[in-house]
């Protein structure tokens, strides 16, 4: 009927409709291919082309039959055993001259594309396609002048090169006449009038982005061909790729495939050459490109089909090890990285940060430090004003350099400018000796870091906010996490439902893995260096060397320069063994730049899985909780957590750890163990709770505080409890908790002091000492007192040393306790009591002033929620201001007594008025003393209400053991105070 009714318009269009609908399917089943196969068989192939080659895209009509051919044709060709009787009747060509004749009719150039890129799914044929037809040229021509018009649609002023301006369509002749004028010149700007047809207003971006993603993905099949990657880098088609990478960001399909053409570039090498690899790595090759353009499509018999054939040219170049290193070295100073990070950079291209990072990967590590040291030349070269010669190759050698992309256009320069100047902050900033792949490694997560690919997702999923209550958590749950404390204030969030999250979430695990190994790596760079050894060992050899007229003066400094080297050697032992705290150090970085974001993972992690395993799943949503593999979650909820354990590690990013609710967030994931792990990783998963916390009091002052208000001693030994370990978990479990307590006792000791009669025997038994008392010798100048009574303060009367023995005792008491009415409500309504209590504060608040203290209440006042207390930003000024508000405890106050034998209380001071402690016999009350065991505490008090005056209170000790106890543990208490 399509052949004899060719002229009945509306025939035709239905025959093509009845065809595509027996050959259309999502699923490529063996009876839908079998249909395509019959319908092949019988000349469904050959009156596609007899339309094709009739029609002509008239009327609206004509255009509708023509793409109802080009589909049944791409349908026919997704079938391997289709393509040799496809090829046979010169459906290629056919198709090219239908695109030629149509440039401007976006449809049907969309759908031949996708034929060609069908047809072109074999292996045999690529070769055919590419040298005998030309294709790969004439799609790059195709999409560039979409491309153009794409840029002017959005108003983007682009700039190209002379070397992507090669347009093999007639219909552009005229265009390119008019400006022969300016061949001579290196580039040219296509103006806005010459797309004045009105054919390219019908044509919308999906459109474009499809036709650029179909010609893509022929070529990419072509490419199957390692010739035919030899000529796409000697015709420096990947300059295209840039300007699609460049101004289509938006296209996520379309980006992906620009990622897998990248991929067969830089990991390609042909068959001879990998047939001297074992089949071990062939094997592992090959499953890394699995996800590549359909590799098990099986090939048809080329001596069969290519009868008939006219004759192709085989000029085989070998890519080999060292052409492919080229290859890699040419796209890495084209732009290649640069171009990557922009397109990952994008929100809608976030799902590929993955791909990009693997691809990054198989880049050989010996480019990355030429590729950096290139950069700084390009910096050098760019300030003097010269210029590169362009990257060309010839039979398989490099020649020239280029730096940065080729068809950057000068309005983006001004925008990018930041991001290029900050290729200097990805350099190592101390020279080292690493291993190549360590080092390639940590500079691609460097670049990572540096441009904040990363920050699109962050502000994704943290833009996203669930309500607990529809999780199954009331507010007044104690497991409730202060879940909105971690998003920002000003932002208005976007309310989703519990089972899209979930499923948004897990969308992008693959994403957040990438993104916690980013940090683990940084965080880990500083230890993983070896510095290099001073040029002078290298230069000096082992051996004594010919004697010469100086030998006597190097003999003499012989011994002076061998200790120089042992110090030098030292140096060298300690820097590679410790962790840097300094400035080259990520870790404070990633604290600052990561922390908030790491907390809010843990949160939503823990509570995703409580979601899953309750019961609260309806049946609709039974199906995706059942396909959801925890485990993934619970390993990604353990990175996540070790990370946190690394990163407290370091003082300052341990204290922007506690200024992020740390604590809080903690103490809270802790009361979800039984969700966040399994059974045999729960002991583990505790484990690097208590040290997280642990490294935070050492940290930061305020985790006291936290600590206290979450009553966080008690929640953990709780969950402990709750457990129920034995056997090896329980012994680990008991060994984890004592160390958490020695931890408490080591670097808080008023935490310790608190929790002293719930403490394990081992470590209770170590601060009796504080709280028990212990016997000393105080040392004291008393004036003579005459018969009256009243001291004597004639010279001729001198005080006098008397020693006193004395029990002294640290205790804790509330805040609201005075030390002249102690806590007795009713003494509020007594006027003098209340005067009293009121000149305490005058005093105290004047002893504060000089100690450059916070101002310390005597009212307790009602304790503030915790996300309102400080800002989500890392902000190191404000932290610095308010470190000493943050870390004073508002229940307790501690309190130095001193005692007689009577029990009689001598000395009784808070350590809030205490200036300094000073070991050793440094008053002239103690010089008589041993060094070593005694001490002496200055502390304040005011005089007639406004003076202030300093008592020394001189303490000697019966050991050296007391006296290094108590002043190590007063000079602790004194850090809290």
């Amino acid at each position: 009927m399509l052949h004899r009714y060719s002229n009945a318009d509306e025939l035709c269009i239905h025959c093509f409709n009845i065809l595509i609908s027996c050959m259309h399917s999502d699923m490529n089943d063996e009876n839908n291919n079998n249909n395509r196969k019959l319908i092949c068989s019988y000349g469904g192939g050959k009156i596609c082309v007899f339309t094709l080659r009739r029609r002509e895209c008239n009327t609206t009509m004509d255009e509708r039959i023509i793409s109802s051919a080009l589909t049944c044709i791409a349908n026919l060709a997704s079938v391997p055993a289709n393509i040799p009787s496809l090829i046979r009747i010169n459906a290629v060509t056919d198709v090219k001259s239908v695109i030629h004749n149509n440039l401007y009719k976006g449809d049907i150039v969309k759908r031949a594309c996708v034929a060609l890129c069908n047809l072109s799914n074999d292996r045999t044929t690529s070769r055919l396609l590419w040298q005998q037809h030309k294709v790969a040229e004439f799609l790059m021509s195709i999409m560039k002048e979409y491309l153009r018009f794409y840029c002017l649609k959005h108003k983007k002023n682009v700039q190209w090169t002379e070397g992507t301006m090669h347009n093999n369509n007639n219909n552009n002749n005229n265009n390119n006449n008019n400006n022969n004028d300016a061949k001579h010149k290196p580039t040219r700007t296509i103006k806005a009038e010459t797309w004045s047809q009105q054919e390219w207003s019908n044509i919308d971006d999906v459109t474009i982005l499809n036709i650029q993603q179909s010609s893509l993905g022929c070529i990419g099949n072509m490419m199957r061909d390692t010739t035919n990657i030899v000529s796409f880098m000697n015709h420096q088609m990947y300059v295209h790729l840039y300007d699609v990478m460049q101004y289509c960001t938006d296209g996520h399909a379309l980006m992906k495939m620009c990622f897998k053409l990248l991929n067969i570039l830089i990991t390609t090498l042909h068959a001879e050459v990998s047939s001297s690899i074992s089949k071990q790595q062939q094997q592992q090759q090959q499953q890394e490109r699995k996800h590549l353009h359909n590799n098990g499509v099986k090939d048809w018999n080329a001596e069969d089909i290519l009868q008939g054939l006219p004759h192709m040219p085989k000029e085989d170049v070998l890519i080999d090890e060292k052409l492919q290193y080229n290859y890699q070295s040419i796209l890495l100073q084209s732009g290649m990285i640069h171009q990557m990070i922009y397109v990952m950079k994008s929100p809608e291209n976030i799902m590929l940060i993955p791909l990009g990072v693997r691809l990054c990967k198989k880049i050989q590590p010996q480019l990355w430090k030429t590729y950096l040291t290139q950069k700084r030349g390009d910096k050098v070269e760019k300030a003097n004003g010269t210029r590169k010669k362009p990257v060309t190759v010839t039979n398989g050698q490099v020649h020239g350099y280029v730096f940065g992309m080729t068809n950057m256009q000068t309005t983006k320069e001004d925008e990018r400018d930041k991001d290029r100047n900050s290729w200097k902050d990805v350099e190592i900033e101390i020279e080292t000796e690493v291993d190549a792949q360590l080092f390639r490694q940590i500079q691609i997560y460097q670049l990572l870091d540096r441009f904040n690919v990363f920050q699109a997702m962050i502000d994704k999923l943290m833009d996203l906010s669930i309500h607990f209550a529809s999780l199954g958590i009331a507010k007044n749950d104690p497991n409730h996490i202060p879940y909105e404390s971690m998003e920002e204030k000003t932002a208005i969030p976007n309310i989703v439902s519990p089972s899209m999250f979930v499923n948004i979430l897990y969308n992008h695990l693959e994403v957040l893995r990438e993104y916690l190994e980013m940090i683990d790596i940084l965080v880990d760079a500083d230890r993983r260096f070896k510095p290099k050894q001073d040029m002078s060992q290298q230069q000096d050899g082992n051996g004594e060397g010919g004697h010469t007229r100086h030998s006597t003066r190097n003999k003499a400094n012989k011994d002076q320069d061998t200790n120089e080297k042992e110090k030098k050697r030292n140096t060298a032992n300690e820097n590679s063994t410790k962790m840097q705290a300094n400035e080259k150090s990520y870790t404070t970085e990633c604290a600052f730049k990561h922390g908030r974001f790491l907390f809010w993972l843990l949160t939503t992690l823990i509570h995703w899985l409580r979601y899953v395993n309750s019961g609260d799943v309806s049946v609709t949503q039974a199906l995706w909780a059942r396909s959801i593999r925890k485990e993934k979650v619970m390993q990604l909820l353990m990175q996540t957590v070790v990370i946190m354990w690394k990163l407290s590690m370091y003082h300052k990013s341990a204290s922007f750890l506690v200024n992020q609710n740390g604590v809080f967030s903690i103490i809270d994931a802790s009361r979800l163990i039984q969700y966040s792990a399994t059974q045999d990783k729960r002991v583990v998963l505790i484990g690097h709770y208590l040290k997280i916390i642990s490294n935070m009091l050492d940290a930061d002052k305020r985790t006291w505080r936290d600590l206290t208000n979450a009553d966080g001693y008690h929640v953990l030994k709780t969950v402990i409890n709750s457990l129920h370990l034995g056997g090896k978990d329980a012994d680990t479990m008991q060994s984890d908790w004592i160390l958490f307590e020695h931890a408490i006792m080591d670097k808080c000791l008023p935490l310790a002091i608190e929790y002293m009669g719930e403490f394990h025997t081992v470590v209770s038994q170590e601060l009796r000492f504080l709280t028990s008392g212990t016997l000393m010798k105080q040392h004291v100048l008393t004036a003579v007192v005459d018969a009256n009574g009243r001291g004597n303060r004639d010279k001729k009367y001198p005080k006098k040393h008397i020693i006193h023995d004395v029990n002294i005792r640290i205790e804790l008491l509330p805040r609201k306790f005075h030390k002249s009415n102690g806590n007795n409500p009713g003494d509020k309504k007594d006027p003098a009591i209340q005067k009293k209590r009121e000149k305490e504060e005058r005093e105290e608040k004047l002893i504060a002033k000089h100690l450059k203290k916070r101002k310390i209440e005597l009212e307790n006042k009602s304790s503030t929620d915790p996300a309102s207390s400080h800002s989500h930003e890392p902000n190191l000024q404000s932290k610095t201001t308010n470190e000493d508000a943050a870390g004073n405890n508002d229940r307790w106050r501690i309190w130095v007594i001193i005692e007689n034998e009577n029990g009689q209380v001598l000395e009784h001071f808070p350590m809030d008025w205490v200036e300094n402690i000073l070991p050793g016999n440094k008053h002239i009350l103690l010089s008589d003393c041993q060094r070593n065991c005694c001490l002496m505490v200055v502390h304040l008090y005011v005089f007639q209400s406004i003076k202030l005056k300093r008592k020394h209170i001189c303490l000697e000790c019966s050991s050296e053991k007391d006296c290094r106890l108590w002043a190590r543990a007063l000079q602790q208490l004194l850090r809290f105070s």
